[in-house]
């Protein structure tokens, strides 16, 4: 049923039977999802609806459209903002790491990833508490803008690092090349890959088995500061550079 009374652009949410709530994104106008001003305006607002609402056992976002999650950013908008002010390009950036840092602040989250989920869409996947990618063919995870002379600017450069280590992530971000489903989970990318038709389960099975304390303690752990011996840290520094 509905979990919110007003109509979104670019989402819905829906509330399950068992307690969760489903936020799935079909960003009109593209192909595949982008992530647009509009998107960023609705997922505050959903948030807002479902923090005021019965609480959730979880929330599971996904995509309406097949074959993506989330392509990056608008590059209508990337290209906007090559002629701003600093401060301006930095208010889009805090504002957007803002609304992510949102999505592991109550409530368990999990992404469901099936497609491309890349740039700004790996970011808000990685501002989640848990990820599933499928094996489907066309799912990738990366940050191909780095390519472009561009770098992650929602939070992805400090979540993965946490997540994966300094110097995968830094091979990741530095690289611009994408890995499928099975080498995310190798990578500690995501915490599961199963078939496109099991991911739902997938997700509904890590809120009811780490929903609880095990996500406080998830949270706190990636909140705190990666630890580089000198060694680490001038090997690191050395590659980065290369």
């Amino acid at each position: 049923m509905p979990a919110s009374d007003r109509d979104f652009a670019t989402l819905t949410i829906e509330r399950t039977v068992d307690g969760l709530v489903v936020i799935s994104f079909d960003v009109p106008g593209h192909r595949q999802n982008v992530i647009t001003p509009q998107v960023f305006a609705d997922l505050s607002a959903a948030i807002d609806d479902i923090d005021h609402g019965p609480r959730p056992a979880g929330v599971i976002l996904r995509s309406a459209k097949e074959g993506t999650f989330f392509a990056g950013a608008d590059l209508d908008r990337i290209d906007a903002l090559a002629s701003k002010p600093a401060a301006e390009v930095e208010q889009v950036a805090d504002a957007g790491k803002k609304i992510f840092g949102r999505l592991s602040a109550s409530w368990p989250t999990v992404a469901l990833i099936d497609g491309t989920c890349l740039g700004g869409g790996l970011e808000l996947a990685l501002a989640c508490d848990f990820r599933v990618a499928t094996s489907g063919p066309k799912t990738s995870l990366g940050f191909p803008e780095v390519k472009l002379g561009l770098l992650p600017g929602w939070g992805g450069t400090v979540r993965g690092s946490r997540l994966i280590g300094p110097g995968p992530a830094i091979e990741l971000v530095a690289s611009g090349e994408a890995v499928d489903g099975p080498g995310a989970v190798r990578l500690g990318l995501v915490d599961a890959c199963v078939p496109p038709e099991a991911a739902m389960e997938s997700a509904r099975r890590l809120i009811a088995m780490h929903g609880g304390p095990d996500v406080s303690e998830r949270r706190r752990r990636l909140a705190a500061a990666v630890e580089l011996d000198p060694a680490e840290r001038d090997f690191l520094e050395a590659t980065t550079a290369a």
